[in-house]
């Protein structure tokens, strides 16, 4: 069973908070049936999948920008540029198959396209 898991955050700790948490959670007990799509903030490449070291824990991973770790807001939302950013990667990130596709924003939800739905 392969999962995506699509979440406007770097995984390891931005942005901190709820969501953050719940993925956390969940990279724990769906070990290796996980692929990932967030932010890079390291030098993580943008825009490919590629494999990504979290926790002793290797996982496909797909960035869709890179971020950098800050306490300041930014002038534009992170919702706006996330879904963009989202948008513009689409068919590259649903290039594989998945079994189901967990996320937990709105601006993600609107992103996908309707075929793929069903699994979310």
């Amino acid at each position: 069973m392969t999962i995506l898991v699509i979440e406007l955050c770097d995984f390891v700790s931005y942005p901190t908070g709820g969501q953050l948490a719940f993925v956390r959670n969940m990279m724990k007990a769906f070990d290796g049936e996980l692929a990932l799509v967030g932010y890079s903030t390291d030098d993580t490449p943008v825009g490919e999948w590629t494999q990504r070291t979290i926790d002793g824990r290797t996982y496909d991973y797909f960035a869709v920008s890179k971020k950098d770790i800050t306490s300041k807001k930014p002038l534009i939302p992170n919702r706006i540029t996330g879904f963009f950013a989202l948008k513009r990667h689409m068919k590259s990130i649903l290039r594989h198959k998945y079994d189901s596709i967990f996320i937990q924003a709105p601006e993600v939800l609107f992103s996908l396209p309707d075929n793929v739905l069903k699994k979310v």
